[in-house]
C-alpha cells in the first residue's frame, strides 16, 4: 500500500477507536449482493431500462435516457407496477450475502447514511451476528425498517427506503426539486454532521448532483488563510477522475483506490482492536444516555478530572472543579444553607423542600453545588439534576421509595422542569423522613412553582444575599491569587474593597465584572458583541439566545441552526471558544455563553434584535431534528423544543409575523406532533386569525384527543370566537360549548392549574359585555364567573391576574345590580 494510503489508514484507525466516523454509501456498495429473486442488485443503467419497459413497453430503449426521467415516466404510467418492481429487485437476500458486508457493519460508525433504496442493512442484520443492532430509517417518511434499540447503528436512507410508497422515494429531478422547496430534516442533519465528523464514502464517486449541492458548501470561501478544521475523510472507490480528486482534496477527503470488498478485507478487517475500543465507547455512551434518565451522583461528578478555570472569576459559570479547588469562594450564606439541609437530613419528621432563591448571577448554582459536595463528603448519597438531565418524573419517586437513610436530591435551574417541579416538591417530601429535596431557582419563578399555596406546605427558603465584607475579602484574595483583578490590580485593598462594595448591591456576577473591568455589565457585553464580525455575531446570538433560557447547544446543532455548514463556521466557532466568548464541555457538546446573565443582557439589549428571526428559525429547526414520537416529553430534547416553540415566548421575544414564519419553517418536520399544532394555534388565538386557529387546534385535537392543554385552548378559541362575533348564528353555541369544557377542566384540574379560571373569566366577561343578553342572563353569568374566580383565588392566592380579573367581573356584576334597581 502506498505511504500516503498508510497515513490515511492510520488516521482512520484513530478515528474508529473513538467511534467518530460516519459511513456514507452509494449504489456501488450494494452491487455484490443478490436480491430475493436470485439476481444481482441492478445498477443505475439496469434500473433505467426496467423503468423504461414499464413506461414505454412498445418502444426500444434509448441509451441517453436518465434514471430520474425513466423513473418519472414509469411512476406516471404504471405506479403499482413500478412499486412491485422496486420491491422485487431491491429486496436483498440475506442467505447469499458475502461476508465482507459483516466487516463493514462491525465498525463502530457514528451513523450511516445511504443514497440507496434497497434494504441491504436489514439483510445484514438478518444474515450475521453483530455486536451492535442496526436501526434502519427512511429519511423521507421517518418510518423504520427495524427496531430501535439503545446503542443501535442508525442507517438513514436519505432518498427513501424500500418500504416507502413511491411518493416518498427520491429518484427524479421533480422529486429533488420538491424536496428543495421545504425544510429537509435528514439532509440538513447530514450536511452538518459531515462537516464536524470524519466520513468514509463508499460505493459513490460523489457525482450525484443533489448530493453534491450539500457537499459543495463545505468548501471555504475565504482563501487559504483559514485553518482546516474539517476532519479528514476518505472515499473508497476503484476509480476516480483527476478533476474529482482535486475537488475532494480541497474538502480534506482522501481517495483510497479500492473496491468495497477489498477495503473490508485488507483494511477494515485489520482494525479489530480499534473497532472493539470504539464499540466499548458506544456502549458507554448508550449507558450514559440511559443513566441520564436518572440523577447523577455528586460523588461521581466531583471526580471530573478537568482543571479549575480562572475564567470563572471573569463571569464563567461554575464547574465542579472550580468549587473543589477554591476558585468559587465560600460565602457567608453557605453555612446557613448547609445548616438548613443538615436539619432535614437528621430529622425523624417529614420535612419540606429547601428553596435556594436569588436573582440572575447571584450565585445560586455555586451555592447548591457547594452544598452537594459538603453533604457528599459527609457520606450521604447526593443526586444532581440540571438542564442536561433526561429524568422521567416517576424516577425520583422510585429513588426515594427504594432507599433508606439520609438522601439528598439537588435540582439546579429547577423551573426548567415546569410543573413537574411543583409535583416533586409537593409529593416527594411526604414519602419518608431524612429526604432533602433542594431547588435552586430564580426569585421570580418561586411564586407559582414552589410557594406554600402551590405545594400545600411552607418550604424552607434561603435567599441569596448581597455580598458581605467577608465575601468581598475572599473574592479579592482569589482574584489576586489567580491574576484576575483587572483594573483593581495594584490598588490598595481598601480601594479594591470599595469598588466591590459599590457594586455589591447588585448580583455577584455584576459585582465581579464591573469592579474588575471598570465597565458596566451591559456596556461590556454590548461592546464585546459589536467587536465581532457579522458571522461571529450570528453564532454568538444562536448560543446566547439558547443559553438565556438556561439550555446549551451541541456543535452539530449550531451548524444546523446556522444554515451555513462550512469550514468558515468551524473557524468562527473555534475562535469564539478560544477567546472565551462562548464556552463548551468539549469539542462536540454544551456550547453556551460564559454565564446566563451575560446571555440575558445580550438578548434583552438592542444588539441581538436584527438576528432574532433567523436565529429562532435555526434554533427551532435544530431542536426539532432531535425529537421523535417515542421519546419521553420530559426528555431534554423535548424540553428544549417545547420551550422555544411556546407561543407566549415567541410573542414576548419577537413579532407575530416572525413567529408565524418560525412555525411555517417547522411544519414539514413536526406535522405529526400535537404540541406543535397546539402552540401554532394558540398564537393565532392570542394575536391573529381565529379561522387559522380553528384549523391548527383542530389538528392538535385530532392528534391528542382529550389532552388537557389542547382542550383548554380549544375552549378559549370557542369563547373568543363567540365574544368577537356575538351576532353570529353559532355564537351562543360556541360560548356554551367552551364554557362547559372550561368548567369541566376546573373541576378536574382547578386546584393545580389556574389557567382555565383565567380563560373562563376573561372570555366570559367579554361575552357578557358584547352579547345580546338580557339583564337577568348577564347578571347570572357574571355571578357564576365571580364564583369561579373566587374559587380560583382560594387555590391560587398569588395569581394576580385572577385577582384583577375578579375585580373587573365584580364591578360589571355590580353595574347590572344598579341598572336592575
Amino acid at each position: 500500500m502506498p505511504e500516503s494510503l498508510d497515513a490515511v489508514v492510520a488516521r482512520l484507525r484513530r478515528q474508529v477507536s473513538q467511534a467518530l466516523p460516519i459511513l456514507f454509501v452509494g449504489a456501488g456498495f450494494s452491487l455484490d449482493a443478490l436480491n430475493r429473486a436470485g439476481g444481482r442488485l441492478p445498477t443505475a443503467k439496469d434500473l433505467t431500462k426496467e423503468f423504461w419497459r414499464i413506461a414505454f413497453p412498445d418502444r426500444p430503449f434509448e441509451d441517453e435516457t436518465k434514471l430520474g426521467d425513466a423513473y418519472y415516466a414509469a411512476k406516471a404510467s404504471a405506479p403499482k407496477k413500478l412499486l412491485a418492481l422496486l420491491r422485487s429487485v431491491l429486496s436483498v437476500d440475506p442467505a447469499t450475502l458475502p461476508g465482507f458486508y459483516r466487516v463493514w457493519f462491525s465498525i463502530p460508525w457514528f451513523r450511516c447514511y445511504t443514497l440507496n433504496i434497497d434494504d441491504l442493512e436489514v439483510a445484514v442484520l438478518d444474515a450475521f451476528s453483530l455486536d451492535r443492532h442496526i436501526h434502519s430509517l427512511s429519511g423521507t417518511s421517518n418510518t423504520a425498517g427495524t427496531e430501535n434499540k439503545p446503542g443501535s447503528l442508525h442507517v438513514v436512507h436519505l432518498n427513501g427506503a424500500l418500504w416507502d410508497d413511491l411518493d416518498e422515494m427520491t429518484f427524479s429531478d421533480p422529486d429533488y426539486a420538491a424536496r428543495a422547496t421545504r425544510p429537509d430534516l435528514w439532509y440538513d442533519v447530514w450536511s452538518s454532521e459531515i462537516l464536524s465528523r470524519p466520513v468514509v464514502f463508499v460505493g459513490t464517486e460523489l457525482n450525484e448532483s443533489p448530493l453534491w449541492q450539500y457537499v459543495e458548501f463545505r468548501k471555504h470561501r475565504g482563501g487559504k488563510a483559514l485553518k482546516e478544521l474539517r476532519p479528514g475523510s476518505c472515499l473508497v472507490s476503484p476509480t476516480l477522475n483527476p478533476a474529482r480528486q482535486l475537488v475532494l482534496n480541497e474538502l480534506n477527503i482522501d481517495w483510497i483506490p479500492m473496491a468495497a470488498r477489498d477495503f473490508a478485507e485488507q483494511v477494515l478487517s485489520d482494525l479489530n482492536a480499534e473497532a472493539l475500543e470504539g464499540q466499548r465507547l458506544i456502549q458507554a455512551r448508550s449507558s450514559a444516555d440511559e443513566r441520564r434518565r436518572h440523577p447523577h451522583l455528586v460523588a461521581d461528578l466531583a471526580t471530573d478530572p478537568s482543571p479549575a478555570s480562572p475564567e470563572f472569576l471573569l463571569g464563567q459559570e461554575p464547574t465542579w472543579p472550580d468549587i473543589k479547588e477554591g476558585l468559587a469562594v465560600e460565602r457567608s450564606c453557605d453555612s446557613h444553607i448547609y445548616e438548613l439541609a443538615s436539619a432535614v437530613l437528621t430529622s425523624t419528621e417529614l420535612s419540606p423542600p429547601l428553596v435556594i432563591s436569588g436573582t440572575a448571577g447571584s450565585g445560586k448554582s455555586t451555592s447548591i453545588m457547594r452544598l452537594g459536595l459538603r453533604i457528599a463528603a459527609d457520606g450521604i448519597p447526593v443526586y444532581w439534576l440540571d438542564e442536561k438531565s433526561n429524568i422521567e418524573p416517576h424516577g425520583l419517586r422510585e429513588l426515594v421509595a427504594d432507599t433508606l437513610g439520609p438522601l439528598a436530591i439537588l435540582i439546579d435551574d429547577s423551573d426548567l422542569f415546569g410543573r413537574t417541579t411543583s409535583t416533586w416538591a409537593r409529593d416527594l417530601p411526604k414519602l419518608r423522613p431524612q429526604v432533602l429535596l433542594a431547588f435552586a431557582v430564580r426569585s421570580t419563578k418561586v411564586d407559582g412553582l414552589l410557594d406554600a399555596e402551590t405545594l400545600g406546605l411552607q418550604p424552607l427558603e434561603a435567599s441569596m444575599p448581597h455580598l458581605t465584607d467577608e465575601d468581598i475579602d475572599g473574592l479579592l484574595d482569589v482574584l489576586d491569587r489567580h491574576n484576575r483583578l483587572g483594573v483593581l490590580k495594584g490598588r490598595p485593598r481598601e480601594e479594591q474593597a470599595a469598588a466591590f462594595r459599590k457594586e455589591a448591591g447588585r448580583q455577584l456576577l455584576v459585582a465581579m465584572i464591573q469592579a474588575t473591568s471598570g465597565k458596566k455589565l451591559r456596556e461590556k457585553v454590548y461592546e464585546e458583541f459589536q467587536d465581532l464580525s457579522d458571522d461571529k455575531r450570528f453564532l454568538y446570538a444562536l448560543v446566547a439566545l439558547v443559553h438565556s433560557q438556561r439550555y446549551t447547544l451541541d456543535r452539530d446543532e449550531i451548524l444546523i441552526a446556522s444554515g451555513r455548514s462550512s469550514n468558515e463556521v468551524l473557524n468562527d466557532l473555534e475562535q469564539l471558544a478560544q477567546r472565551h466568548i462562548i464556552v463548551r464541555d468539549d469539542l462536540y457538546s454544551n456550547y453556551r455563553a460564559r454565564h446566563r446573565m451575560i446571555a440575558d443582557e445580550l438578548v434583552t439589549g438592542m444588539g441581538l434584535r436584527p438576528y432574532v428571526g433567523e436565529v429562532l428559525q435555526g434554533i427551532c429547526f435544530a431542536f426539532a431534528t432531535r425529537v421523535r414520537p417515542d421519546l419521553a416529553r420530559t426528555a431534554r430534547p423535548w424540553r428544549r423544543l417545547i420551550r422555544f416553540i411556546n407561543h407566549q415566548y415567541l410573542i414576548q421575544i419577537t413579532t407575530v409575523t416572525v413567529a408565524r414564519e418560525v412555525y411555517a419553517h417547522l411544519e414539514d418536520i413536526l406535522t405529526w406532533d400535537y404540541h406543535y399544532w397546539l402552540q401554532r394555534g394558540s398564537l393565532e388565538v392570542e394575536e391573529g386569525d381565529l379561522e387559522l386557529a380553528t384549523n391548527f387546534l383542530g389538528q392538535a385535537r385530532s392528534l391528542a384527543p382529550g389532552d388537557r392543554s389542547v382542550e383548554t385552548e380549544w375552549a378559549y378559541l370557542l369563547t373568543k370566537k363567540a365574544a368577537r362575533a356575538p351576532n353570529h348564528p353559532s355564537a351562543r353555541e360556541w360560548f356554551e360549548e367552551g364554557r362547559e369544557t372550561l368548567e369541566d377542566l376546573i373541576q378536574t384540574h382547578g386546584r393545580t392549574d389556574p389557567y382555565p379560571y383565567h380563560v373562563l373569566g376573561s372570555q366570559g366577561l367579554a361575552w357578557a359585555r358584547h352579547a345580546a343578553l338580557s339583564e337577568v342572563e348577564k347578571r347570572a353569568l357574571l355571578a357564576k364567573l365571580l364564583e369561579h374566580l373566587r374559587e380560583g383565588l382560594r387555590h391560587h392566592s398569588r395569581a394576580d391576574d385572577l385577582r384583577a380579573l375578579s375585580k373587573d367581573v365584580e364591578e360589571q356584576w355590580l353595574m347590572t345590580a344598579v341598572r336592575k334597581e
